[in-house]
């Protein structure tokens, strides 16, 4: 399933900057970013894939010292060819020592994984001591949740088609996506550009076609790291679809 999950993030396209631009001034990385001070401290972005958020810090903030992973070796090559630090390592055995890193990202990443809580737990091992974690995840208790569900039929077409424009009837699919994300849900996310194809077919392959896609309830992560992390801020956005994590390492107790 690995290697499912790894081709499925080859095929698709980066370029998405509308859709990216949107979903980070939203997020609570970007929060941290604008209250929080990083001068000489390390902040790690897991599961980075082409590094926007470390392209706006190189941007915005040169003087941090930022450090992308990931394992699509296609992402790091255009990271790195916008002179963004990146290396290659897998979420469940991060390449990297123990209490590295003062602010961890990770954005839309272990719900992706064979064993989301093994790469929550990863994420925690890495982060120092007082420490942030920006976490973010897809909500169970959300319409996101049953509309996955009821698109498995189209991944299984997909898996064996292989690629999306060899079939009629996921094309036909992937236009009323593309009409009513172009005139409906835009407008619904309050987005004023005109979304261009590219972005909208790889919101499409991310969302509906991805192979593999866990849910959580919000208790599932407080539960999970009660007694290791101080929850800082919680929110959801787009409808509930996503919950956003800010923790604080407050111990080195063991989950």
């Amino acid at each position: 399933m690995k290697d499912k999950i790894l081709k499925h993030y080859q095929i698709i396209p980066f370029r998405q900057n509308i859709l990216a631009r949107r979903a980070f001034v939203e997020s609570l990385t970007y929060y941290v970013l604008k209250n929080y001070d990083f001068r000489n401290r390390q902040i790690c972005d897991i599961g980075c894939s082409a590094s926007f958020i470390g392209n706006f810090i190189k941007l915005n903030y040169p003087e941090y010292r930022y450090l992308g992973l990931d394992f699509n070796l296609r992402a790091i090559e255009i990271a790195h060819s916008r002179g963004i630090k990146v290396m290659a390592g897998d979420n469940m055995s991060l390449p990297l020592l123990n209490e590295c890193s003062d602010f961890t990202i990770s954005e839309g990443v272990i719900h992706h994984a064979q064993d989301p809580y093994k790469c929550f737990q990863e994420l925690i091992r890495i982060t120092k001591k007082g420490g942030y974690i920006s976490l973010l995840v897809y909500n169970k208790n959300s319409y996101y949740f049953y509309l996955f569900k009821l698109c498995k039929p189209l991944r299984v077409i997909y898996q064996s088609c292989g690629n999306l424009n060899r079939c009629i009837f996921l094309k036909l699919v992937f236009s009323l996506y593309y009409y009513s994300f172009l005139f409906f849900i835009s407008k619904i996310l309050q987005i004023k550009e005109k979304i261009p194809l590219r972005e909208i077919m790889n919101n499409f392959h991310d969302q509906i076609l991805n192979p593999r896609v866990y849910f959580f309830k919000e208790n599932e992560i407080k539960n999970f790291c009660k007694n290791r992390l101080n929850l800082i801020k919680f929110k959801k956005k787009y409808m509930g679809k996503s919950l956003l994590f800010l923790f604080n390492k407050v111990s080195d107790k063991s989950c």
